[in-house]
Order: structure tokens, then sequence, then C-alpha cells
């Protein structure tokens, strides 16, 4: 059996439900009749004492040895709550990722630790289960693209007639691009940089684009588009990232 880690932020979301699950139960043990001992007592077995023995361990150590019932315990509590986290995200577009609030930032954090957790409790490792989810999927992915979008320094863009662009491409730090077709639906789950593999900007631009300019000048050149060719909010998106 391996030991377990939890990172600081994991620790402290599994202490929180935990702790309500705990409440939960006892409650249950003071509702239950005083003549069904022999119930209290399978009830404590089954249920209290491996989330017991889950929380002194989660609260007093990084990494601990973890056994299938206390597992089971995190795993239970974590997906009591997962859907509630979901629900706070109100974050259905590409575009609202940019607006994304201090709050908002919080709960895509909460939910990346909620799928780190089920993870390591190994609640994705059955066949049926791990076929329902996208086990390697992280909200910080969205994140980090969206940080290296900003940071870009060029932008390829392809254009089927003087005013109308059909794809861009940002570039990051000459070494990494990502492009976006224009007339398609911005979504960011998926998306992720492609090496240049070691080529200049200008040789790619060659070959895939129709150009390679400054993000100021792509700017310019998209506000001459017509917007109604385009899906709601892309060409909005684009310039809140060419700013």
């Amino acid at each position: 059996m391996k030991q377990t880690t939890f990172t600081t932020d994991e620790r402290n979301l599994l202490e929180g439900v935990l702790n309500k699950r705990l409440d939960y139960y006892n409650e249950c043990l003071t509702e239950q009749a005083s003549s069904d001992k022999s119930g209290k007592k399978r009830f404590e077995s089954f249920y209290v004492k491996p989330l017991v023995s889950a929380l002194d361990k989660i609260s007093n150590y990084k990494t601990a040895l973890y056994d299938s019932k206390e597992k089971l315990a995190c795993i239970s509590c974590i997906n009591e709550h997962y859907n509630d986290y979901y629900s706070e995200l109100q974050l259905p577009t590409a575009f609202s990722w940019l607006t994304i609030s201090d709050q908002q930032l919080i709960v895509v954090l909460k939910l990346d630790n909620c799928k780190e957790i089920l993870y390591k409790c190994g609640y994705y490792n059955k066949k049926d289960t791990y076929k329902r989810y996208d086990t390697e999927f992280r909200y910080n992915h969205i994140l980090t693209i969206i940080d290296k979008l900003k940071r870009s320094n060029k932008v390829f863009l392809s254009k089927a007639g003087q005013k109308d662009f059909y794809k861009i491409a940002f570039v990051y730090d000459d070494k990494e691009f990502l492009p976006f077709e224009l007339k398609q639906q911005v979504t960011l789950r998926d998306v992720k940089f492609s090496s240049l593999n070691g080529q200049a900007p200008e040789d790619i631009a060659t070959k895939k684009f129709s150009m390679l300019t400054t993000k100021s000048k792509a700017k310019e050149l998209l506000a001459t588009c017509e917007p109604n060719s385009y899906p709601d909010n892309t060409l909005n998106f684009m310039n809140v990232l060419l700013n």
C-alpha cells in the first residue's frame, strides 16, 4: 500500500468537508435510539471510525498511509460537495474566463483540488469510472493558457480577403504558438500551444499564415472586419488579448 501526499490546499479542503460529515454523523448518533446499542456500534465502526482516522492523518501529516475505508470516506465527502462548487463557477464561455473574479478563481482552484484528491484516492481507477471522466483536465490549464496568450509578443494572421481574417495565432516567446479559427466559437478547454520546433516565426508565417505582425497592428486589422461574420464575443475575446 502506497503512502499518499496531499498539498496544504488539499488538506485544508479535506478537513472542511470531513468535519462537516463528522458533525452530521454525530447528529445521527445523538438522534438514534439509546436502546439500539448494536446499531450505533456498527455505524461507528463502518462510518465514523474511518472518517475520524482519515481526519487525524490529514490534520497532522502531509504524507500518510490511508486504508481503503479512509480513502472511501475522502472520496464520498469530496463528491458530496463537488457539484455545489461547480455551480459557483459560472464561467460558461471563453470570454468570461478573461474577466474571472477573485471569488471565481478560488472556486477554480477548489475544483482542481477536488479532482486531485479523487485521483490520489483512487476514484478514477475503476474502468467504468475512468471512461466517464477526463481525468487529466484541470481548470488551471485554462488559466495558464490565458496567461501565455496575454504575454505573447507576436501574432500570425490568415485572411481570405482584405477585411476578412479567418485565423489568428499568438506567438509566445518566439518558441510556441496557439492558433484559433476566427469563424468558429472559441474554446479553451482542450487547446494547447504548439512548438515552433526551432524555426523562426517568420518562416512559420510564410508556410502556414498570411502574415506575422504585432499585437497592436493585429487589433487594428481585426477592427476592419464585419462583426456579424464572426461568432458572438470572438472578436471581443481577441481584442482583450491583443491589448
